[in-house]
């Protein structure tokens, strides 16, 4: 998961909302030119269909693993800017592109990357959805931002399976993410927290149940000294009647590439160190606050 959590390419894109085209990335874009990208991609009705639209304009945007902290804002444990569009992690890039379907401006999406990143849009380092399945995924799900649609896409055929990692205080302090995470004991989560995945095998299975700006998590073997279970993210996009995997790879490019689905597949089934289980699938939605 894009996080100093422990654990380039410049392509050019064309990004077409309401038949107006903007050929580059955001990344080369003024402020003004992003604001009005996000303005003409809300003529879009669907949010899902919104959301892979504007993260065209993320494509070959460079990985660059925890590019974003609280700003001068924040109490001084993260000072990265609270907005980037020069970098990506996976998580920033899905957190981005949430935030820009559900704005009709720059300035209005910058206040909907703060309600998505932090709890009730709280911001500090100690109220940032740090942990995937305790905080991310709970909170957005809570505050009306995604709906898990595991069960949904996997059908009546496919069996859904559960993910689980326990986290306290005590635990944390042993664990490998307190090397590069300051938390308080009262900002650390504590208890049990569990996500639904569709088995690795069984993707291949569900690949014409998947809608376009659907978040997939990619979900992981328990091991020793990590207390997460939810890796990375992305989203998918569907393209020419094709399925692919959006988001912010650490490998290759290094950068926010479309990976097709089979490739992204082989890709996991390799992954020995750390080994992949199964994928969790969230719906965007526009939350009523």
């Amino acid at each position: 998961m894009g996080r100093k959590l422990a654990v380039a390419g410049a392509a050019l894109v064309v990004l077409v909302c309401s038949g107006a085209a903007v050929s580059r990335r955001y990344a080369d874009m003024t402020d003004e030119e992003v604001s009005q990208a996000i303005a003409r991609a809300q003529s879009i009705p669907s949010v899902g269909e919104r959301v892979q639209a504007v993260s065209e304009g993320f494509l070959g945007t460079p990985y660059l693993l925890g590019n974003m902290g609280e700003g001068p804002d924040g109490d001084g444990r993260d000072k990265d800017p609270r907005y980037n569009v020069k970098s990506m992690d996976c998580t920033t890039m899905v957190e981005h592109a949430l935030a820009f379907a559900l704005s009709d401006s720059l300035p209005a999406a910058r206040q909907r990357l703060d309600q998505i990143r932090y709890t009730t849009g709280k911001v500090g380092y100690g109220t940032r959805r740090h942990w995937p399945e305790a905080q991310w995924v709970r909170g957005l799900v809570e505050e009306g931002y995604l709906q898990d649609v595991t069960s949904e896409v996997a059908g009546k055929a496919v069996p859904v399976e559960t993910a689980s990692v326990t986290i306290d205080p005590a635990l944390f302090k042993k664990s490998v993410h307190a090397q590069s995470m300051p938390l308080t004991d009262e900002e650390v989560p504590r208890g049990t927290f569990s996500v639904p995945f569709i088995p690795m095998e069984r993707l291949p299975d569900v690949l014409t149940r998947l809608e376009p700006g659907l978040v997939i998590n990619i979900v992981k073997a328990p091991k020793e000294g990590l207390l997460v279970r939810i890796s990375h993210q992305g989203l998918v996009v569907k393209k020419d009647g094709k399925v692919f995997i959006r988001h912010a790879s650490s490998v290759g490019q290094k950068a926010v590439i479309d990976e097709a689905v089979p490739d992204f597949l082989e890709r996991q089934r390799k992954a020995k160190s750390w080994p992949t289980v199964g994928f969790q699938f969230l719906r965007p939605k526009a939350p009523t606050r």
